[in-house]
């Protein structure tokens, strides 16, 4: 398009320096710690939405790859898929759980007049 004009940003410097960073502390500081709470949370979630993945993996490499190959018997290949579908299942229920549960315990602010 022709007609359009387009201007360049004019901020050259750096997206976020240190002393924005310590003005935005002094409003985060109150809340720092569910802060670190809201981010370990987030990283115990992250691994267990990888845990279903990595156990499917287990299974398919381990007792199903063995038993395609004649390496172990009907009952060790049951026992070995029933543990990792007892332990696939946990973790999904986990992670379920993690996800529905109730925000009633997190901090309200309320105004002060």
């Amino acid at each position: 398009m022709s007609g359009e004009y387009f201007e360049e940003d004019e901020n050259l410097g750096k997206a976020v320096d240190a002393r924005l960073l310590r003005r935005l502390w002094a409003f985060v500081r109150p809340h720092a710690r569910w802060l670190a709470f809201s981010t370990l949370a987030l990283a115990v979630v992250s691994l267990l939405d990888l845990l279903p993945v990595h156990l499917l993996r287990e299974a398919v490499d381990g007792p199903i790859a063995r038993r395609l190959r004649g390496e172990i018997g009907e009952e060790e290949f049951r026992g070995a898929l029933l543990s990792l579908v007892g332990v696939f299942g946990l973790a999904l229920t986990g992670a379920f759980a993690l996800r529905t549960s109730s925000p009633s315990r997190c901090p309200t602010t309320t105004a002060t007049p």
